[in-house]
């Protein structure tokens, strides 16, 4: 047990060591490998765009949902931007951020494929104060974000089990990072919107996807169209809603229905500007127009 227990040490201390054969970082074997990272709130659809674009036969994908991207990416922000932690980093940028690069493969992608994939993809959250950090980290990074109308986010976010206890304000504040996030987009080359509506469709939908797989150069792939129709992902049902309209998703704009006078007063408050840039309407701010 002593053996095993300083052999141990041995390997551990090596790796310690100042010197220089030491210092240098082992490369994932996907460091060169481009990243198609899938982005948006929750229940804008990410799920369904997230897998039916997984599904492409040269794409290896996480197969699950979370932030971590999000987080790191969010950490290594701060610590080189941050003027006290700025000065204290004892690590040139260049090799920090390819730090940052590796640590993330190592995470997301642990056990890579034999044969290297042409795209990863990921789902992480993103925030506009360091998308562009994101981009630098990974050069060839490219963002699809998802937006869906906000009368049916917010809906769809009061009765899903992750989001529900959260107030119906703190719902529509949520929602409006889509637009923050989308403003930012506007003028970069590695940003791509889309809208959940274009999932709704075969027709739009396949398009939609094959100028995606275009722009990250990749040929179109059947099986993607084929995930994305052959299941609903996580649907939702509000009280007193009938089943039909519940499965129904070109009905979930009417959800509003079912929402207070109060909550209807703070959803046009807080996102009406939102809505007006994404060409959204809200029915019941037209009605008392007229």
């Amino acid at each position: 047990m002593k053996n095993a227990f300083g052999h141990a040490w041995k390997q551990c201390s090596s790796l310690l060591s100042p010197s220089r054969r030491s210092r240098r970082l082992h490369q994932h074997p996907y460091a060169r490998v481009p990243l198609l990272l899938v982005s948006g709130v929750g229940r804008s659809g990410t799920t369904a765009l997230r897998n039916s674009l997984g599904a492409h036969g040269l794409i290896d994908a996480t197969g699950t949902e979370n932030n971590i991207i999000n987080d790191v990416i969010q950490a290594a922000f701060d610590n080189c931007t941050i003027p006290s932690r700025k000065n204290a980093m004892r690590t040139p940028q260049h090799d920090y951020d390819r730090n940052f690069h590796n640590l993330l493969l190592n995470l997301l992608w642990p056990v890579p494929r034999r044969r290297r994939p042409r795209t990863l993809l990921a789902y992480s959250a993103i925030r506009p104060s360091w998308a562009v950090y994101l981009c630098q980290v990974f050069p060839e990074a490219r963002i699809v974000y998802i937006v869906r109308n906000g009368i049916e986010v917010v809906a769809s976010r009061m009765q899903y089990h992750s989001f529900k206890e959260f107030e119906f304000r703190q719902q529509c504040e949520t929602w409006c990072l889509s637009y923050d996030v989308a403003r930012w987009g506007e003028d970069s080359q590695d940003f791509k919107l889309v809208r959940h509506e274009s999932l709704l469709d075969a027709t739009h939908a396949e398009a939609l996807f094959t100028d995606i797989f275009e722009w990250v150069g990749l040929p179109s792939d059947r099986q993607c169209l084929e995930t994305l129709f052959s299941r609903q992902f996580h649907p939702t049902s509000c009280p007193d809603e009938s089943h039909h309209s519940s499965q129904d998703l070109a009905t979930r704009k009417e959800r509003w229905r079912f929402w207070t006078d109060e909550q209807r007063t703070t959803f046009a408050e807080q996102c009406g500007e939102a809505m007006d840039y994404f060409g959204y309407p809200i029915p019941w701010r037209k009605r008392a127009s007229v």
